[in-house]
């Protein structure tokens, strides 16, 4: 179900000139019998990089280093994030930035090769510790379960791990859309050929009360 449009996609692509763009569902919400928000998304801004040859990443990530103004420890951690799955073209190389920082990149971008800005979706509970152990959490899609074909690996499409989000997957889950366009050699974009949009997770209620069982905690 989660991956139909991604195949479908991916075998019209035509060589490098074809260029297929997840587009991934948002996960449906998770309330309580009296319709109070127990789960929900919310979006954030994060740096990504495109790969190119190594050392012109290294040159990228250092000059985005130097722009933020971290610190040694701050330009290995975006080193460790770089080096975490070499086989994705595009790097998610850091998460969350403030606005501050958000204007401080965009302002720099003529000056960062290959390095872009984009909005990510992250999950968020009302009460994490209050209902942990009964909502649960989600997480990125393991490499074993992407290659099986079940899954779509994408940085924003999210599987239940625990507790209803995991029982309730399949219906919070959504279904993946895909861009298909038509780019020249350097990788620019000249035409979309075909979109099929997302199609969004359900929402589900819960028979407890929030309240009540956040008072008993």
């Amino acid at each position: 179900f989660q991956v139909l449009d991604y195949n479908y996609f991916k075998n019209k692509s035509d060589g490098n000139r074809i260029k297929t763009t997840i587009i991934p569902p948002k996960r449906g919400l998770i309330f309580d019998r009296e319709e109070n928000v127990m789960a929900s998304n919310t979006e954030y801004y994060r740096v990504i990089l495109k790969r190119t040859t190594y050392k012109e990443d290294m040159l990228s990530i250092n000059k985005l280093s130097q722009s933020l103004q971290f610190t040694e420890r701050g330009r290995r951690n975006l080193i460790l994030e770089y080096n975490k799955n070499k086989l994705q073209k595009e790097v998610i190389l850091y998460r969350y930035l403030t606005r501050k920082e958000l204007i401080t990149v965009e302002f720099n971008l003529h000056n960062l090769p290959n390095i872009s800005v984009g909005i990510g979706i992250a999950r968020i509970y009302s009460h994490p510790f209050a209902f942990s152990n009964l909502i649960g959490y989600v997480m990125q899609v393991p490499s074993s379960e992407a290659r099986t074909g079940k899954y779509v690996a994408h940085p924003d499409i999210k599987i239940g791990a625990e507790g209803i989000e995991k029982f309730y997957d399949n219906e919070l889950l959504g279904k993946a859309g895909a861009e298909l366009t038509e780019v020249n050699a350097s990788g620019v974009k000249i035409a979309n050929l075909e979109t099929r949009r997302a199609v969004d997770g359900k929402s589900i209620t819960i028979s407890i009360n929030s309240s009540i069982q956040k008072f008993a905690y």
